[in-house]
């Protein structure tokens, strides 16, 4: 992350493709597989965007996957699934 972002801010992360229960800390987010992570100041929800580890495999993998049916059905740990 950069400098940029005020000491006082509390890291809240939600995915920019879905609606998947985010880490508790930015640590816990790398080791997890979240990749673009980026302040967010303006959101509402969260103070971070980012893509959560399955949306990036299927961003990815989206043009085999859709051609063998073979998209991962286990990411409905939030609200909304994954659009996939």
């Amino acid at each position: 992350m950069t400098d940029a972002i005020p000491q006082d801010v509390p890291f809240s992360l939600s995915c920019a493709d879905c609606d998947v229960d985010s880490p508790d800390t930015y640590e816990d987010a790398l080791d997890g597989g979240w990749t673009r992570i980026q302040y967010f100041p303006q959101g509402v929800a969260e103070n971070f965007l980012g893509l959560c580890p399955v949306c990036r495999w299927y961003e990815e993998h989206e043009d085999t996957a859709r051609q063998e049916q073979t998209l991962p059905h286990d990411h409905q740990q939030g609200g909304d699934p994954c659009p996939i």
